[in-house]
Formats: C-alpha cells, structure tokens, sequence
C-alpha cells in the first residue's frame, strides 16, 4: 500500500495534464442517484473528466468504491445496515439521499452474475475515496452520513490550485447522523481525498467554476488582524481542541496572520514520517516516543537561533509537548550541518531540561532543489492519553511548522506508525 496522498496527488496531476475541453458548471452536484444500487464506480460513471481512486483501509478487502441505495425500509437494508438508512433516527437525518457512495466490503456478483455487488454494505475499516477534478474548481460541500461518535470523524484533503493542501475535519455525529460539511473560505482546487477511519456515506458534492472571492494566483489571506488560530505557536487559541495545523483555520498552503498581524508561513505536510510509542520502557515506568521525518521549510531556518517544539495529540487533547528554547540546539562537531540536544536525565524518567526530550537531531537538506528539514527526536514521559489510533504530530521550527494526521497500529506495548499506513 503506498502512500495514500501521493497516489491521489497522482490522480489529481493526471486529470488535470488531459486538459478536457468540458468544464464543471456552475453548482454541478456529483449524486448518484441515476446509477443502479451495487454498481462498482469508476471514472465512466462519473461527469466527464473527473477520476476516481479508492483504498480500504482492511488489507484483505477490495479497493472499490460502490453505490449504496439508502432509501431502505427498516430492517431490509443490505448487509443488514440501517445505519446507512435515509431519511433516519440520527442527527441531522431528515432527507432522503436515495444512492450514496461507500467503500466496499466486497464486491461479489453471483446471484445473479449482472454487474451489480450482490449485499452492498460499507467498509467498517474505512479507506479512503480520491477524486479527481477536469479543471480547478470550487468544492462548496458535501453531504456525509453514519460518523459514529465512537469513531475518529476522519477528514478531506483538499489539493489546492495555488499549491499545497487543505485539510477540513469531518465530525463525528452519531450513528445514522447525516450532515452537509461545508467547505471555509471556498477554496479553488484540483481535486480531494475523502479519509474515512470507519463506517460511512458520501453524496451530493457540490462543485463550483465562480472564482473565489479576491481571486489571484497565491492562496494568501489579508492580515486586518491575527488569525483565531495563530498557526505556529502550539497553542490552542479558540479552545476547538485543535493546535495550530491541525485545526481547520489554518489550512495547509495558506499563509496566515500572527499575533501582531504579521504572515504566519503556510502549513505544511511531514513526510517520511515512521514512529513509535512504547508503554513502560524501562525501571521508572516511563513511555517512550521516537519519530523522525522531514517537512518542506517556508522560511530560512537556523537552529542555534530558531526554538524548537514536537507535539503530539489526539482528539482528546495533548500526549506529549517537547519545547527546546532559542540556543539549545547545537552544532555537532563533523555532523555536516547537524545540530543536537541531549539530555540523559530525562531518559532516567525525570524531567530533564525540556521537557523529557531525550535527544533531537535537526538538519537543513536540499532535496530535488527544494530547502527541507530533517529531524529525529527521542523522549520519554507519560504518554497514557494515547488511547487510539488517530493522533496528529507537529513540528515547530523557529516560524514553520508542518503536521502530519494519521491512524497508528496499536501494538501489545504501545503504538506503531510504518511509512505505509499514513495518507
């Protein structure tokens, strides 16, 4: 399974280089009302030029998305799923959706063999649904149905225009709720990952060709005053339970305004980013956390001068905060641009000089011409409030800052996240 982001950056760069004559209208509305119940959806049943990629989270299950049909009567919806019932008893379900698009359990067709999945029914894993735009538009909303509040919501990934990517949360309502996720400041964009972490409906997307408001090529908003989420101070600003790039208003490839109406440098995405949490490391009792990674730098970093911070949260708050203050960070002799902290006390459990980081390792490297930091940390501490899967990892150096959202795997003494399983 590769990288889920890269594939549908594959995706979006592929239908955007066939540059289709047609044009999405204004306000067209992708339902699925017209293409028969357990039809398999591939780019043929879509408005022309779009595409569309799917990955089901379950490794042994197909990646396939199908159309549902959720006008069922109660207790005669296929795969025994009334939970994907409309109209319905949850939040907000007050509208028949008729078909909707889910990724697929599977896709057996032998009774009869007639090109439609036999019991259709939606993936309790989840995975992932990518589309694919003929030309930049503006996604204004869509409707989603059956987020489970014992459920991370899940989120979309939109692929903006101007470069970069936006992320917009998905709230988990309840089971059978529905709901339109309206999509801020109407972005103009190549195309978008649907992430889902379990059950879940997708329809009505609302599609707009009108020009954002104040138009121009660079994604960038005025700075009349400091943004409610200042998106490079690991504070939570407007008390939403969301820091810095994990919350929605500060969208990747945006810049933003600070404290002082200064511009904040655009969010940007963590690559290459495998790490582990351990429970219980050694006679002290304490966890262990060790990431390492790299983000594209918006500005020039120098990290003799430039503080540092590593944190990491779920959704129901902060696990782990690791601060290094201005000068902390050194020059490694012979380390070629290398620069170092270490702190043996807080490997014996205690708090150390900051904040249990043990070790961190930061560099600038050059790659495909493009400035990039590099970084390793090593910590322990209490890390008892990770407590499942979906956690969300930030790097602050000096003004940037880059995320990274992704489900871990649990294992027997902790968690695990491999190069493969995140987007």
């Amino acid at each position: 399974m590769i990288n889920r982001t890269l594939r549908y950056a594959l995706i979006v760069a592929a239908t955007v280089a066939l540059s289709i004559p047609a044009r999405p209208t204004a306000a067209l509305v992708i339902d699925f009302d017209d293409i028969p119940a357990g039809t398999p959806v591939t780019d043929a049943e879509l408005p022309a030029g779009f595409t569309i990629g799917v990955d089901n989270l379950h490794a042994r299950h197909p990646d396939a998305a199908i159309i549902y049909d959720t006008s069922c009567a109660a207790g005669q919806c296929s795969g025994d799923d009334d939970d994907l019932r409309t109209p319905g008893v949850g939040i907000g379900n007050d509208t028949a959706q008729e078909n909707m698009l889910i990724i697929a359990t599977d896709v057996r067709d032998m009774d009869p063999i007639d090109g439609l999945v036999d019991d259709p029914d939606d993936e309790q894993a989840g995975g992932t649904i990518g589309l694919g735009f003929p030309e930049p538009a503006i996604l204004r909303s869509l409707r989603i149905v059956d987020i489970d509040v014992n459920e991370p919501g899940g989120f979309l990934e939109l692929f903006l225009t101007g470069g970069g990517t936006s992320v917009v949360p998905i709230p988990a309502l309840g089971n059978n709720s529905a709901q339109t996720l309206e999509i801020p400041d109407a972005p103009l964009v190549d195309g978008l990952v649907i992430s889902l972490y379990s059950s879940g409906a997708v329809d009505d997307i609302v599609i707009d060709e009108e020009e954002p408001s104040g138009g121009g090529d660079e994604p960038r908003r005025e700075c009349p005053g400091p943004n409610r989420e200042i998106c490079n101070n690991g504070l939570d600003d407007d008390d939403d339970g969301r820091i810095d790039c994990n919350d929605q208003d500060c969208p990747e490839g945006v810049v933003t305004c600070g404290e002082n109406g200064e511009d904040v440098p655009p969010c940007t995405r963590v690559r290459r980013d495998p790490a582990t949490i351990r429970f219980h490391t050694n006679k002290t009792g304490a966890d262990y956390l060790k990431v390492h990674g790299r983000f594209a730098l918006q500005s020039a970093m120098s990290p003799d001068l430039d503080g540092f911070t590593v944190l990491l949260t779920n959704a129901h708050g902060v696990i782990f905060r690791g601060t290094l203050a201005e000068g902390e960070l050194r020059p490694k002799r012979g380390g070629k641009g290398r620069y170092v902290f270490k702190d043996r006390r807080a490997r014996g459990g205690g708090l150390g000089d900051a904040d249990n980081l043990f070790r961190v390792s930061l560099r600038e490297r050059t790659i495909d011409g493009e400035p990039y930091a590099v970084f390793r940390v090593k910590a322990y501490g209490d890390l008892s409030a990770a407590i499942e899967p979906v956690m969300a990892l930030q790097v602050i150096v000096g003004d940037d800052v880059a995320v990274l959202e992704a489900a871990w795997r649990e294992r027997a003494r902790g968690w695990e996240l491999r190069l493969r399983d995140f987007r």
